[in-house]
């Protein structure tokens, strides 16, 4: 019997990376959706090209830590926590940008 453990660890660590990268640019196209749809300010189209740039962050970021688990040399602590909080950090304050963006109309 073969120990798949670390195969399927990489492979739920990229799927979640991928789930959190379209997310974020799914919010992204519908803000440049509305921008363009409605006259709005160019605050929108700011956050639109923002989530671009933090989905493509992300996919990056994924696909580096999936490669590190399966070659097992992933550890819990390191420069990965950095970039994890960074990127946690900026689609925190994405999402609440989009909100005062919503409710300011």
């Amino acid at each position: 019997m073969t120990d798949t453990t670390n195969g399927l660890a990489a492979e739920r660590t990229a799927l979640a990376w991928s789930r959190t990268s379209l997310a974020v640019l799914g919010n992204g196209g519908l803000l440049l959706l509305r921008h363009f749809t409605d006259a709005v300010g160019p605050f929108e189209l700011v956050l639109a090209i923002a989530s671009s740039a933090i989905a493509v962050l992300v996919v990056l970021f994924g696909r580096l830590r999936a490669r590190q688990v399966r070659a097992g040399g992933a550890s819990p602590a390191g420069p990965s926590v950095t970039i994890v909080l960074a990127l946690g950090l900026s689609i925190a304050a994405f999402g609440l940008f989009v909100t005062v963006s919503l409710l300011a109309r």
